[in-house]
């Protein structure tokens, strides 16, 4: 075997006193966290739960559809577009199918 370098022996700094550092016998694993939602944010996530709870299976992307449809046409926010939506299904009304 040859070797083309040769690597330098490790002098410690006679200068820095030693150290001694303990290993680590184990790490925790990370917590999973979960931002609190405040505000409008929460408002909607509020409302788009309470869509897909009221939207019959299958349906949902109608759903979507027509709260798009109400927002565009009435020009309101999505949010209460969300709760005409859901106003409506709680009245008997179904979406057409996809």
């Amino acid at each position: 075997m040859v070797v083309r370098h040769r690597v330098p022996q490790f002098h410690r700094n006679r200068y820095v006193p030693p150290v001694e550092i303990d290993r680590v016998r184990s790490v925790s694993p990370p917590t999973v966290h979960v931002p609190e939602q405040r505000g409008v944010t929460a408002a909607l996530a509020d409302a788009r739960g309470k869509l897909r709870e009221a939207a019959p299976a299958g349906r949902w992307d109608a759903v979507l559809s027509e709260v798009t449809r109400v927002q565009v046409e009435r020009k309101t926010s999505m949010l209460d577009a969300m709760h005409v939506v859901l106003g409506r299904l709680a009245a008997g009304w179904t979406p057409p199918p996809s």
